[in-house]
């Protein structure tokens, strides 16, 4: 079935049996478009297969709002999962398979909440095929479906080299340079993100990697998004960018950084180091204040939390600050996740100023990496912010982790803040 087929679109819909493996069946769909997204307290879990339309490859740089509104008055609840690259610049190259900003309607959902688990079938006839040759697609597409391996074949880590990216030398001056930004512009924070390249002789294997992630029990989203050619995009991250539901909107404002303790007085030491911090608790507020600044144009009624808290995670704690309001009329997903993205935990501020920084700056295009990733109805929607992520491609496995510099940064401190968040990947793997 060709992925822009004409026709009136047809959802159809089913209860499963609670022990269906959703991630074990998102894994085994090799060659084909694959989602997987799990909220960060496990309330849900939610996975896509296939693709019977796509969304958002115009060139034009425009969040494709007009067509998904023109799915949306067939039915609300229609679905769609994917995301976004951090900036609207070219696609780097090894993000192409992703493109710029693509959301798909796949063939096949699978939900699971509140002990209830369903699957809906999406598809758009063509206005061409017999109605007999469109039961025939549709019933082929099933069996493939149902011949799927039942779980997930964890094969081990491959052995690797590493790649930094910029190397230390480097990253002392591109902090040295966004101080003297700061200073010379009044801006109050940016955010400057380096990588990590793990080749390996072999082709790593998106979906062990995706094992290993959903072994790990913490107060993070995970989510994996995976492309026909074996690309993918997967990680835990803690941060919620925005929640739509029954009318509420809700945000997380999260920044500042300390690594968990290796016992329990090390760690509440940390974390009351991470808390008495002005550096962190600054950088905190930026966040924290933006997201309430823009919640008060989206929402009525919107409240923050009186005061900030840990977060604590496996290997990482953060400062988190929870932001809400009932969302105003008018507003759609599209225009929210517009409203929100970048926040200044993985931007800075002034926004504009320095996203032109980290143009300027970074050695690398961010891609995915610290974007808008999850899912969307007409009037629901959850999107968390893809940091703790990594790019599959081939035999490279790319890590991310960003700094926020602000006045008082110190670059050797903000290396080590930067790689507790690549290590917090590797130290996965090394536990899978």
């Amino acid at each position: 079935m060709p992925p822009h087929g004409k026709g009136v679109p047809v959802r159809m819909e089913k209860r499963l049996p609670l022990g269906v493996n959703i991630p074990a069946l998102v894994g085994s769909a090799a060659g084909m478009n694959r989602f997987y997204f799990k909220d960060r307290r496990n309330r849900y879990e939610t996975g896509a297969i296939g693709c019977v339309r796509a969304y958002g490859d115009e060139s034009d740089g425009a969040f494709p709002i007009e067509q998904a509104d023109l799915l949306w008055e067939e039915d609300r609840r229609f679905t769609l999962f994917g995301g976004m690259s951090f900036f609207d610049e070219p696609t780097p190259p090894e993000w192409d398979s992703f493109g710029r900003i693509r959301f798909v309607l796949p063939l096949l959902e699978l939900h699971r909440e509140e002990n209830v688990c369903r699957m809906v079938l999406n598809a758009f006839p063509s206005e061409s095929a017999s109605q007999s040759d469109f039961a025939e697609n549709l019933l082929e597409t099933l069996k493939n479906l149902d011949a799927m391996p039942p779980s997930v074949q964890d094969k081990g880590i491959p052995s690797y080299t590493e790649t930094l990216n910029p190397g230390r030398q480097r990253w002392q001056a591109l902090v040295d340079t966004a101080l003297d930004w700061l200073r010379e512009n009044g801006a109050r924070k940016v955010v400057l993100a380096r990588k990590k390249v793990l080749k390996s002789t072999e082709l790593w294997d998106p979906v062990a990697l995706f094992h290993c992630l959903g072994q790990i029990r913490e107060d993070a989203f995970l989510f994996f998004c995976g492309q026909k050619n074996g690309d993918a995009f997967m990680g835990r991250s803690p941060e919620r960018l925005f929640r739509i539901a029954q009318g509420f909107l809700a945000s997380d404002a999260i920044a500042g950084t300390r690594r968990r303790g290796d016992d329990p007085e090390d760690d509440a030491r940390l974390s009351a180091e991470l808390m008495a911090s002005v550096k962190d608790i600054l950088e905190h507020r930026f966040v924290a204040d933006y997201i309430r600044a823009q919640l008060a144009f989206l929402c009525k009624d919107v409240t923050m939390e009186a005061s900030a808290s840990p977060l604590k995670l496996r290997h990482l704690q953060h400062i988190i600050t929870r932001v809400s309001g009932r969302v105003a009329n008018g507003h759609a997903p599209f225009d929210i996740m517009e409203r929100l993205h970048p926040t200044p935990a993985v931007g800075g501020m002034p926004p504009r100023l320095s996203r032109e920084l980290i143009m300027r700056l970074e050695p690398f295009g961010r891609g995915w990496f610290g974007a808008p990733i999850g899912w969307m109805r007409k009037d629901a929607a959850e999107f968390a912010v893809g940091i703790r992520s990594a790019l599959v491609r081939g035999t490279e496995l790319h890590l991310f982790g960003g700094a926020g510099i602000v006045t008082g940064s110190d670059a050797e401190m903000e290396w080590q803040e930067t790689g507790h968040k690549m290590e917090n990947f590797t130290r996965i793997l090394r536990g899978c």
